[in-house]
C-alpha cells in the first residue's frame, strides 16, 4: 500500500508491507499490536512506542505520544492517483454534497434516498479511464437527493447524491 503523509509541510512518501515501511526511499522495520488499553504498541526499528487516542479517517492519522498530539494528513492510493491525473481527490470533504472527481460513468449506486450513511461509506461506483472507482461519503447523514442513475454519464464535479 502507498501512501503521502504531509508533515511539517513535507510530503513523506511511504510504501507499507507486512512488516516494513520505505519511507522516501529508507526501509524502516516496523509492528504494531492493540495494547488492551485502546493504546496502540509500535515498535519501530527494535524501539518500542505507546500510542493513545489513536483515530484516523479517509484522509488523516491522528494519536497521542509521549504527551504530545499529532495529526497527519494522509494521501491514500486512489487519492495520489487522483492528484497524477490532475483531479482532486474523491476524499475532498464538500458540505454534504458528493461530487464526480472525474468524468465517467456510473456502474453501481448502492444507496437509495433516505437510507442512512456513514463516512467513509462507499455509496457509488464510477467507471473513468476504465477503472473502477469506489466514491466514500464523508459525513454522516440521510441521503436527501439522487441526482443520478446507474449508466449516467457524468462530468468532473458533477453532483452526484446530498447528503443532509
Amino acid at each position: 500500500m502507498e501512501l503521502e503523509i504531509l508533515s511539517a509541510g513535507e510530503a513523506l512518501h511511504v510504501t507499507c508491507t507486512e512488516d516494513s515501511l520505505l519511507i522516501n526511499g529508507k526501509t524502516v522495520s516496523y509492528a504494531a499490536h492493540k495494547d488492551g488499553s485502546e493504546g496502540m504498541l509500535l515498535s519501530i526499528d527494535g524501539k518500542s512506542y505507546l500510542a493513545y487516542d489513536v483515530e484516523s479517517g479517509e484522509d488523516y492519522i491522528a494519536f497521542t505520544l509521549k504527551g504530545h498530539r499529532y495529526h497527519y494528513n494522509v494521501k491514500n492510493e486512489q487519492a495520489i492517483l487522483f492528484e497524477k491525473m490532475g483531479f482532486k481527490s474523491a476524499s475532498k470533504k464538500s458540505e454534504g454534497l458528493l461530487k464526480a472527481p472525474m468524468p465517467g460513468k456510473i456502474l453501481d449506486i448502492r444507496v437509495q434516498q433516505g437510507d442512512t450513511v456513514e463516512p467513509g461509506q462507499t455509496v457509488i461506483i464510477l467507471e473513468a479511464m476504465k477503472m473502477e472507482n469506489e466514491l466514500k461519503i464523508q459525513t454522516s447523514g440521510t441521503v436527501i437527493k439522487m441526482h443520478v442513475g446507474v449508466g449516467t454519464s457524468v462530468e468532473k464535479n458533477a453532483t452526484l447524491i446530498e447528503i443532509g
